[in-house]
């Protein structure tokens, strides 16, 4: 009587391709930990004049505070880097708001570094709200933190930005200081976002036993 003659290098193979494959996903999660891009404050601050909505203020504290991520930075050439985000601002005793656009918040923040003095800020809609010139900024590329960095202010007089407290518009800046901070690089992203080695340990243990498992059931059939 003839039987079916299934040979058994066969299923070994299909174990072992099986084993390595799950090896190699085990060895991935300790060599190629997730990537993650880290948030990115920039701040512009002076002492300056104008109106938000009718409500005009005089030589008063202008914060200027944009929020992005280092991964997003576009390179436009020519020394000209952009990077959108969330743009809000606050003014001593005339209140804040966000920046409303297409999206509310709407914004960029901004550097030029080909031509000195270079300079670097926030804007909206394409255009320039209030900046600071510098030679620092000469290799800034707003992945960084950088600053506090003070120089003679960049800001757009004539234009009128909306804002949801109503049009914002600049009259007169003194000196700007512009900073970049990483916070994520301040505060630890949590541990349990990196297996520990005796999760891994586990991880890999158990891959293994699958594997061994399969081994078993391949060759038996």
């Amino acid at each position: 009587m003839n039987k079916l003659f299934r040979p058994r290098f066969a299923s070994c193979s299909a174990s072992a391709l099986l084993s390595k494959a799950l090896l190699c996903a085990a060895f991935a999660l300790c060599a190629f930990p997730a990537a993650h891009a880290d948030t990115v404050i920039y701040t512009v601050t002076a002492m300056g004049s104008g109106r938000v909505g009718t409500e005009s203020f005089t030589d008063q504290l202008i914060t200027v505070t944009g929020q992005s991520e280092t991964n997003t930075v576009i390179d436009n050439g020519g020394g000209n880097f952009n990077n959108p985000g969330l743009v809000s601002f606050t003014i001593t005793e005339a209140g804040g708001g966000m920046f409303s656009g297409v999206l509310l918040g709407d914004g960029l923040a901004y550097s030029f570094t080909s031509a000195c003095p270079c300079e670097a800020g926030l804007g909206a809609g394409g255009v320039v709200l209030l900046g600071a010139e510098s030679n620092a900024f000469s290799q800034y590329a707003l992945s960084t933190a950088i600053g506090p960095v003070t120089g003679d202010a960049v800001y757009s007089s004539l234009i009128g930005f909306q804002t949801t407290a109503g049009i914002l518009q600049l009259t007169s800046v003194g000196q700007a200081t512009f900073t970049a901070t990483l916070p994520d690089t301040i505060t630890p992203p949590p541990t349990t976002a990196t297996p520990e080695p005796a999760s891994l340990l586990m991880t890999g243990t158990g891959l293994l036993s699958i594997a061994g498992s399969l081994r078993r059931r391949f060759v038996r059939r």
